[in-house]
């Protein structure tokens, strides 16, 4: 039965705070907004908790099933450069957010691209690091504020960042 709750939260969309609860999954609670039907997990986990669920994905879990995905990871890697260089000038900084294990900057790199990397898991920047990719831990917001990119990627991202605003 899904009902209708006042949760102490706004929607980061539409700003209303009647959601109802949706499901729960792994025990959390994923809730949907009244008015413009975001769906959205209520608590949030923390950052800390956010970075040990992907490192033990990545190690054990179900990334670490994806990660092993490599013909399909390049092929995606490689149409997705090929749909965003036909609009980007040749050249410059990238900078991939989320990067895993780095396939996509791998592909980028293998065609004259200069990408480099950033991501939550110490598990997947390992795996990158240990392919020979340049590729930071942490988030967008931990990288030096004077860097400076002409590109940035991020792709299936937006559903795990904590604070989408």
């Amino acid at each position: 039965m899904q009902s209708t709750a006042k949760v102490n939260l706004e929607c980061p969309v539409c700003g209303v705070t009647q959601f109802r609860h949706r499901f729960k999954k792994k025990n959390r609670a994923f809730w949907q907004c009244q008015s413009c039907d975001m769906e959205l997990q209520y608590p949030l986990p923390t950052a800390d908790e956010l970075r040990d669920y992907y490192d033990n994905s990545y190690s054990e879990g179900m990334y670490n099933e994806f990660a092993s995905a490599q013909t399909m990871k390049r092929m995606t890697a490689g149409r997705r450069l090929l749909e965003i260089r036909r609009h980007l000038p040749i050249g410059g900084q990238w900078l991939d957010v989320g990067c895993a294990d780095g396939m996509f900057i791998d592909v980028a790199n293998a065609n004259g691209v200069n990408v480099e990397g950033v991501e939550l898991s110490q598990v997947a920047v390992d795996l990158a690091r240990n392919s020979g990719l340049k590729v930071h831990c942490g988030t967008i917001d931990s990288l030096p504020e004077d860097r400076m990119f002409d590109t940035i990627t991020a792709f299936d991202v937006l559903e795990h960042v904590l604070d989408p605003v």
